[in-house]
C-alpha cells in the first residue's frame, strides 16, 4: 500500500525529488531485494575486510519481514523512488521508553533501518540521500498517531550513530543485552524540533 509522498535529494542532480512511502511490503519490492539490493551489496564487500563491510550487509530482509508479519505490533515500510527500492526499515509499538523525561512511557521502537546499497558512502556513486531522515519522520509520526507523542527508540550500529546523533536522538548507554549497541531515545520535545 503507497502511503503519502515523500523527498530524497537525488545526488547526482542536487535536486528534491518525489519518492513513494510504501507499508505492507510487496512480492515486487522482495523480488528487489534480491535481484538489486543483494548483488550491490555483494558488490561492495568485495574484497573488504569483514570490519570494513556495511554493518548490516548480512540482513536479510525477506527473512526479518517474514518474521515480523507473524506479530502485530511490528510494521515494516520500504521506499520507492524512480520505480527502484531505496530503503527498508521495521518498526515495533512495544517498547518502554527509559529516558528520564518520559521513563517507562511507551516509544516506537525501531529494530532495523537500512538504506540501499547504491546510496551509501561506500557505493561509487551515491544516487540518493535522506532515506534514512525519512524514516525517522515516519516513525516519528507513527509514534504520535498511536499516542506515544514522537517517543522513538533504537539501538544503533557503530557507523550510524553519528547519524542519529546529528538527527537529534539523545544518546543514553550501551545496552550488554543488546550486542552492545549504543541505544538512542527521541524524546517528544526532540520529536517536534525533528518534524517542524
Amino acid at each position: 500500500m503507497r502511503l503519502e509522498p515523500v523527498y530524497l535529494k537525488h545526488v547526482p542532480t542536487n535536486q528534491l525529488v518525489e519518492a513513494e512511502l510504501h507499508v505492507e511490503l510487496t512480492d515486487e519490492i522482495f523480488e528487489q531485494w534480491k535481484e538489486l539490493w543483494c548483488p550491490a551489496m555483494q558488490d561492495i564487500c568485495r574484497g573488504r575486510l569483514p570490519g570494513q563491510k556495511p554493518e548490516d550487509s548480512h540482513w536479510d530482509w525477506q527473512h526479518k519481514i517474514e518474521i515480523s508479519r507473524k506479530f502485530l505490533q511490528y510494521q515494516s515500510y520500504s521506499i520507492m523512488c524512480g520505480g527502484i527500492l531505496q530503503g527498508l526499515m521495521i518498526t515495533s509499538d512495544v517498547w518502554t521508553a527509559r529516558h528520564q523525561c518520559h521513563l517507562s512511557k511507551p516509544a516506537v521502537y525501531i529494530p532495523f533501518l537500512a538504506t540501499a546499497p547504491w546510496n551509501r558512502v561506500e557505493s561509487v556513486s551515491v544516487q540518493y540521500r535522506g532515506v534514512g531522515t525519512v524514516f525517522l519522520a515516519v516513525a516519528i509520526k507513527q509514534s504520535m498517531s498511536t499516542g506515544f507523542r514522537g517517543r522513538i527508540a533504537l539501538h544503533a550500529l557503530p557507523k550510524a550513530e553519528d547519524f542519529y546523533r546529528r538527527s537529534g536522538l539523545s544518546e543514553l548507554d550501551r545496552d550488554p543485552n543488546h550486542q552492545n549497541l549504543l541505544y538512542f531515545e527521541m524524546t517528544e520535545e526532540g520529536a517536534k524540533r525533528f518534524i517542524a
